[in-house]
């Protein structure tokens, strides 16, 4: 539209140019500036606006970044963890660079989201380094975690709390667990989700599951490549002491928890 416009005789020379000058400047800064999409990550800003002298025990403060910098629309948070395991929520799971606990406990970081796993220790003031100062860095590593505000003590082998989710079944026939036992139909048996497996960390634990006033403790032999979340998949000797219609229920929604 700029590159039609033409000057008529009349108008002073003077004015013709500072005026084409001052157009072709405007002109070259429309063609050339370059409009961010929303949503699109511009720069990272450090959180000054949060107050780090920590007054309640139990809470924990994060930052996406290193050093209590951030990026996003929620660079920092506060969880409360206290003498119970929290399992992040998607947008913070592995996604932690800074972490500083309120005075007054130990909190767990772990590499699992249902505090098992790989486990890292804070304490007030905290680490924003991301453990890279240490021989186990823990940056975008950690999936829940778990304030002993007591001294009594976090779980960090069975996980805390009771969870819920699908629970189907299958048929070991013989076959070798991902714990490495070998597993028959009839032995007491789970496969849990590839997030509370946790790299084996839960190998050997029991959970009791529930269903329809029935429940079964079984213990952790597998891993279950198909669960999401919570969910588990029983050996079908266990489903059946479960729910003695499984095999025309299918898939079921039950709870469990750790023994």
């Amino acid at each position: 539209m700029y590159g039609s416009i033409s000057f008529h005789v009349g108008l002073q020379n003077g004015i013709n140019s500072a005026f084409a000058a001052l157009l072709v400047t405007v002109t070259a800064t429309a063609v050339h500036a370059s409009p961010v999409a929303p949503g699109t990550l511009v720069t990272s800003k450090r959180d000054t606006d949060s107050d780090l002298a920590k007054r309640t025990a139990g809470n924990i403060y994060v930052c996406n970044e290193l050093d209590w910098m951030g990026w996003g629309s929620t660079p920092c948070t506060v969880f409360t963890a206290h003498d119970t395991c929290l399992t992040l929520p998607s947008a913070w799971a592995y996604q932690i660079g800074s972490i500083g606990p309120d005075a007054g406990a130990t909190c767990y970081g772990y590499s699992g989201t249902t505090c098992g796993g790989t486990s890292w220790s804070f304490t007030y003031p905290g680490d924003a380094t991301g453990g890279w100062s240490t021989a186990s860095p823990w940056e975008n590593a950690i999936g829940s975690f778990c304030c002993d505000t007591t001294g009594g003590g976090c779980s960090g082998g069975g996980g805390v709390g009771t969870y819920s989710g699908d629970g189907t079944y299958y048929y070991p026939n013989g076959g070798t667990g991902a714990c490495g036992t070998t597993l028959q139909n009839s032995d007491y048996i789970v496969a849990l989700s590839f997030a509370d497996y946790a790299s084996g960390a839960h190998c050997g634990d029991q959970i009791i599951v529930y269903y329809n006033g029935n429940s079964v403790t079984v213990t952790v032999e597998d891993a279950c490549a198909g669960c999401s979340g919570d969910s588990i998949d029983l050996s079908s000797g266990a489903m059946a002491a479960l729910d003695p219609n499984y095999i025309n229920d299918g898939r079921i929604s039950v709870t469990w928890s750790y023994v």
